[in-house]
């Protein structure tokens, strides 16, 4: 997990967001609260800021089906690490292909797929 000066992405914000609408859908916080907090989910700008939005919330009880506040800020879901190295696979695979074919030599096609893969599955 990142520390908490790191910055915080829009999906971070949204797994905060929903712990927040579960805690109001629990009574643990009431419509105030939860307007406040998820106002300031939207302002944070760092994974330590959207910490504290819910340090007072209890984890979910084991065997309940809160598998979006499982989620922790920082921490990228497995899902979404597959998706994001196949876009990267791709979109290097990609601009490998069109660099070797504005050369025209399948050649350098074939070496320019090869080396963006490799970049990409290293960069992944």
């Amino acid at each position: 997990m990142g520390g908490e000066w790191m910055r915080a992405a829009d999906w971070d914000r949204e797994a905060i967001m929903e712990i927040l609408r579960e805690a109001y859908a629990e009574g643990r916080l009431d419509q105030a609260e939860l307007d406040e907090r998820t106002d300031a989910a939207l302002r944070a700008r760092t994974l330590g800021e959207l910490r504290r939005l819910t340090a007072d919330i209890p984890p979910p009880a084991p065997g309940a089906d809160r598998s979006s506040a499982a989620v922790r800020p920082g921490e990228l879901p497995l899902v979404r690490r597959v998706v994001s190295l196949s876009a990267l696979m791709l979109a290097g695979v990609f601009a490998c292909v069109v660099i070797g074919a504005a050369a025209r030599n399948i050649m350098v096609v074939a070496l320019a797929v090869i080396v963006g893969s490799a970049i990409a599955i290293r960069r992944g």
